[in-house]
């Protein structure tokens, strides 16, 4: 048998006893995405500054009651759902421009930090696609659970110095209160309003808030706050300036907590 052939018939041999089958490519799994806007047209912008005076009564915060934790327990922690500045205006009041058109969400992250067995910041905003990031600081494990419109958005446990221990999430729903709590330290809670825009503030420690960037024209400007509910004013913006705007609230509104 000439040679060539007896080495053609050897290398058809060696390939017929390989049984080793080819490694599959992973499959993809597909990510939902959130759909975001275009960019509006720029134009002339101006502000929205101003305060939020309370006339009601004001009483001792109460103390948290949390004797059964002795990681919180050595903290002086007080009640956090009226907060009355010294200057008799109100903190943690959620304040939001209504009827704006939809903007791309801002590239930096918001932060929901667990910190001395508190959520902080109380209250904020994010927009529709903005990544909340909710870290634990403290000494102790947190249980995170979400709400939205009471129902239950996601619920996950969170032990202080995970590696990777975030929890990242995005919203895909405007105009949406999203309530933070945790199940095993029952008066830690947050909100976060997920809005269409960064056209929003939260009043400070001294009552003040102020929004920047609106574009001109007239609109509806909302102020939220977690048990006095809500209250509106029109206000009209013009450019390079800022529009003063006062929210009065009286301690007799009614109920807005979730």
């Amino acid at each position: 048998m000439p040679t060539i052939i007896v080495v053609l018939l050897a290398t058809l041999l060696s390939a017929c006893e390989d049984t080793t089958l080819p490694t599959p490519a992973p499959i993809a799994t597909p990510v939902a995405k959130i759909a975001l806007p275009p960019a509006p047209p720029a134009g002339p912008k101006g502000s929205i500054k101003g305060s939020v005076p309370y006339g009601g009564k004001i009483a001792p915060r109460p103390d948290v009651q949390h004797n059964f934790d002795p990681y919180c327990n050595r903290l002086k922690l007080k009640e956090e759902e009226l907060v009355v500045n010294q200057n008799h205006t109100l903190k943690n009041v959620f304040v939001h421009v209504l009827g704006a058109p939809a903007a791309p969400p801002p590239q930096e992250t918001a932060t929901l930090l667990q910190s001395k067995c508190v959520y902080q910041p109380r209250v904020q905003g994010v927009v529709v696609g903005q990544t909340l990031s909710v870290r634990n600081f403290d000494e102790v494990m947190h249980n995170v659970h979400a709400f939205g419109d009471a129902s239950s958005l996601f619920n996950r446990a969170q032990i202080p110095h995970a590696p990777s221990g975030n929890i990242d999430e995005k919203f895909g729903e405007p105009n949406k209160l999203v309530k933070f709590k945790c199940d095993i330290h029952p008066w830690m809670s947050a909100y976060a309003w997920v809005e269409p825009n960064a056209l929003f503030a939260v009043s400070d420690a001294s009552g003040n808030f102020e929004i920047k960037d609106v574009p001109e024209g007239k609109y509806q400007i909302e102020a939220w706050h977690e048990t006095l509910g809500t209250k509106k004013q029109s206000v009209t913006v013009v450019p390079n300036k800022a529009s003063e705007i006062k929210f009065d609230f009286t301690g007799h509104e009614g109920f807005g907590k979730m």
